[in-house]
């Protein structure tokens, strides 16, 4: 190394040697001196050169340094795991949450850390061609999560930010199922009324058997009215700061009940009422929905109860004094695998219910709705061929 540095000088020395022995000496001492000087001007220029290559190399590094501190002591204030890593994607540093869920993991190769299949393959798209630095992946084991990722590029290293999106993902699921149930439960009645619309014909068909196209055409349209008459309902339900009042039981059960007298009658059902122990009671609840319960879960019963059965609706004080609501029927009952999706928007046990009774599906998602925004637990249960049982609780003011 020292004499790389130091060879360009032989040819000088050379030189020297040369001139020394046509010079007297007066001149030789001049000139050496002058020589002298100009080495050590150069070597100077060297020591400095060197310096200044050291000092630009440490204060690249101190920079390098100070920015990842900065970026550290962002990301640790964040909720997302994020990893800096160098351009051979080993860790370097990594935030809080991220050590969190995958603990210390300083060199490793990000890849040997998060090894999911889905992931790495989206990676190496990256090593690729860097403009693929935004990529959403999923793995299944022990849950099924969906992650969104995101990759910045700096000079010097790289940050990976990976948000879990699988909840934001299952609403998006959900919706799109609903929208898809909804599509079809439009689409079912309105194919009847234009199926029957294109039929009429008083020239090849009697007026009563016209009559009785318009009675099907008037049948489905109350049908599409009633669903989105429910879809409202059930965007009410939403409504999170609704007017919570104080409100008496009794009248609320009274009044609902006396819609339906007539209606089981007219099926040949009976019905059966013992609410006195909801004399002068008093429960907080939201304003005008309590009738929605009671009336959708007695629109159950009815509908579901066939003729000379019974369907009752009583009240009991429970050990933590309590009021219970219990509405029993003796209908068709339900099969224990579908208890637990008795609440979800559009279910139905089965189609041939729907087409004998016309429901949507949506009554009792409402009543439970209604319920829990109230606190309070709707508890279903059921014996094929015996009925149902529904019930909830109400704290007493």
């Amino acid at each position: 190394m020292i004499f790389d540095k130091f060879k360009v000088f032989i040819p000088i020395i050379l030189a020297n040697l040369f001139l020394f022995y046509f010079l007297d000496t007066k001149e030789i001492i001049l000139f050496f001196f002058f020589e002298i000087l100009l080495i050590l001007s150069f070597i100077y220029f060297i020591k400095k050169s060197e310096k200044s290559s050291i000092k630009k190399q440490t204060d690249k590094k101190e920079n390098k340094d100070l920015t990842l501190s900065i970026y550290e002591s962002f990301i640790d204030k964040l909720d997302n795991p994020i990893f800096i890593i160098g351009k051979d994607f080993k860790i370097i540093s990594q935030n809080l949450k991220s050590q969190e869920i995958y603990e210390d993991q300083s060199s490793n190769d990000i890849s040997t850390i998060i090894r999911d299949y889905d992931f790495i393959q989206n990676l190496d798209e990256y090593k690729k061609n860097n403009e693929f630095n935004r990529f959403t992946w999923s793995k299944n084991l022990p849950d099924r999560k969906i992650f969104n990722t995101e990759i910045l590029n700096f000079s010097e290293f790289l940050i990976i930010i990976i948000t879990d999106i699988t909840n934001q993902k299952l609403i998006e699921e959900k919706q799109t199922i609903y929208l898809d149930d909804l599509t079809h439960e439009l689409k079912t009645p309105l194919s009847t009324i234009i199926g029957y619309l294109e039929t009429i014909d008083f020239n090849n068909y009697t007026i009563e058997e016209n009559k009785n196209f318009l009675k099907i055409i008037n049948s489905k349209t109350f049908e599409i009215k009633n669903l989105i008459d429910q879809i409202l309902k059930l965007s009410e339900t939403n409504i999170a700061n609704k007017e919570i009042l104080k409100i008496n039981i009794q009248e609320i059960l009274k009044s609902t009940i006396a819609s339906y007298d007539n209606l089981f009658k007219k099926s040949g059902i009976s019905f059966q009422i013992d609410i006195e122990s909801a004399n002068n009671k008093v429960t907080s609840f939201t304003s005008m929905e309590l009738e929605v319960v009671i009336n959708n879960l007695l629109s159950n019963a009815l509908k579901y109860t066939p003729k000379g059965k019974t369907v009752s609706l009583k009240t009991k004080i429970t050990s933590k004094n309590d009021l219970s609501i219990i509405i029993q029927d003796q209908g068709i009952g339900i099969p224990q695998k579908d208890l637990s999706r008795l609440t979800e928007r559009f279910f139905r046990v089965d189609q041939s219910r729907n087409n004998q009774t016309g429901g949507h599906g949506l009554g009792l998602t409402i009543a439970n709705h209604i319920l829990s925004k109230n606190g309070c637990v709707l508890e279903i249960s059921s014996e094929l061929g015996k009925g149902s049982i529904f019930k909830f609780n109400l704290k007493l003011s």
